[in-house]
């Protein structure tokens, strides 16, 4: 916004020093004022485009690099459910083994025992 800003004050005080210096008639003065007053409005416009195009183009990465980082979250996701399932099947399979051994050991243990 301070380059606009800049840019106006500019126009102004360039279009007051016109009208003090300028050897032309008001007639002549007035559509050189006029000429200038469209080129600036031609180029602040220009700058608005350029800006709201610049704004889209990090909008759209904005969008895209959410989209990949919420792809990366629900992979990471499902491979930490897999492992969990895993690692869960392992711990009943081996609370099974326990519990089989330790059946056994007493099995053992009441026929070695008068």
């Amino acid at each position: 916004m301070g380059k606009f800003k800049s840019f106006v004050k500019g126009l102004v005080i360039g279009g007051g020093l016109a009208l003090l210096y300028a050897p032309k008639p008001g007639k002549d003065l007035r559509k050189d004022l006029m000429n200038k007053a469209d080129d600036a409005a031609d180029r602040a416009k220009s700058y608005g485009n350029d800006l709201a195009e610049k704004g889209n183009i990090v909008m759209e990465n904005v969008k895209e690099t959410a989209h990949d980082i919420s792809e990366d979250v629900k992979a990471t996701a499902q491979e930490n459910m897999e492992n969990m399932e895993e690692l869960a099947n392992d711990t009943a399979d081996k609370v099974e083994d326990s519990k089989d051994e330790m059946a056994e050991e007493l099995e053992d243990d009441k026929m070695t025992t008068p």
